[in-house]
C-alpha cells in the first residue's frame, strides 16, 4: 500500500505429510518489514508427493523469490 519493495529469503522443512515445518527467515530487505507475511504465506504451502507412497524423510528446502 506504501510502495514499499523487497524479498525475504525462507528456509523450511517438509514433513512427510507435505506441510511446512520450522520455516525460519535467512535474510530480509529491508529487515523486519515482510517477515511475518512471508512466514504466514509459506505456512500455508503444501506440497504433494509424486506418486510415491509418504515416507519419514524430511527434506529441508530454500525458497527465494
Amino acid at each position: 500500500a506504501r510502495g514499499v519493495e523487497g524479498s525475504v529469503l525462507l528456509e523450511y522443512t517438509v514433513d512427510e505429510r507435505g506441510r511446512v515445518v520450522a520455516p525460519r527467515v535467512i535474510h530480509a530487505t529491508p529487515p523486519g518489514v515482510f517477515d511475518r507475511a512471508a512466514l504466514r504465506a509459506l505456512s500455508r504451502w503444501r506440497y504433494k508427493p509424486n506418486g510415491a507412497e509418504p515416507t519419514t524423510m524430511k527434506v529441508k528446502l530454500t525458497f527465494q523469490r
